[in-house]
């Protein structure tokens, strides 16, 4: 019963449409989570180069926004790398780390 299942071409035919169906959600969860980490990479160089603008007031819903957003991730790193000469070369590695994940990523996307 079991092997006359599988060779029967509705079956197969069956099984081929759900791999394509899983192979079509997997490549689609991969694709938005690149597109994620591409968004994402995007707010981070927005707030780092704001972040060299100290008159700024970030309680400006949209920069805190912002920063809630990035503030969490980058934190991770400044624990890492301490400041050198005043300036904080931790966001280097932040983004070392999210070009390897987009890399990762992509090759599944």
């Amino acid at each position: 019963m079991m092997l006359s299942h599988l060779l029967s071409p509705l079956a197969w035919v069956d099984g081929l449409s759900l791999g394509l169906v899983y192979g079509t959600a997997a490549s689609l969860l991969f694709r938005s989570l690149y597109q994620f980490i591409v968004i994402y990479n995007a707010l981070l160089i927005v707030r780092i180069l704001l972040s060299w603008f100290p008159q700024l007031n970030w309680s400006n819903p949209i920069l805190s926004v912002l920063s809630q957003l990035t503030d969490p991730y980058l934190n991770l790193f400044r624990g890492i790398i301490p400041p050198i000469g005043g300036l904080d070369f931790s966001p280097w590695l932040a983004f070392i780390l999210l070009s390897f994940a987009m890399q990762v990523v992509g090759q599944f996307a």
